[in-house]
């Protein structure tokens, strides 16, 4: 954070994307079920699209405000990995078993909170909304699936 607000200040910004970041904006769908909407709607979520998309947006602005900048991509990066990594081995072996509900407490549990305690404050303040924004934009990736 001390080095991205340096290269605030300085408006030293990078043309190149980092390859860790690159990976997550290229969409790999494990099962046919594309997108956000669709994800929503095919794990019964579709009662949430307005929050989710509103949450999605937010997450999406931060990175493009930032991303010219070399640090801002490693945070993001790291936040992506650290996100799908969780999610992946907290989250998804359980979404057949637990309730919509238990699946969202989870989430919080096991990766909102625990990414906003690692990042929190700095030059962009990463909060619940933006992380949770994250996870859904990580759904839109398809790299995030709240059904098996």
């Amino acid at each position: 954070m001390e080095k991205l607000a340096h290269e605030i200040a300085t408006n030293e910004e990078t043309r190149q994307q980092i390859d860790t970041l690159q990976l997550y904006f290229e969409r790999r769908s494990h099962d046919g079920v594309e997108g956000l909407e669709a994800k929503l709607e095919h794990s019964g979520r579709a009662d949430c699209k307005l929050d989710a998309f509103a949450k999605k947006e937010l997450f999406a602005k931060l990175l493009t405000r930032y991303s010219l900048y070399a640090s801002a991509q490693e945070i993001f990066a790291f936040m992506l990995a650290r996100a799908d990594t969780r999610f992946r081995t907290y989250v998804l072996p359980r979404v057949d078993e637990l309730s919509i509900s238990e699946i969202d407490a989870l989430v919080i549990s096991d990766i909102v909170e625990p990414i906003v305690e690692e990042i929190g404050f700095g030059p962009f303040n990463v909060n619940d909304a933006i992380v949770a924004g994250m996870v859904y934009w990580l759904a839109e990736q398809c790299f995030v699936r709240r059904h098996k």
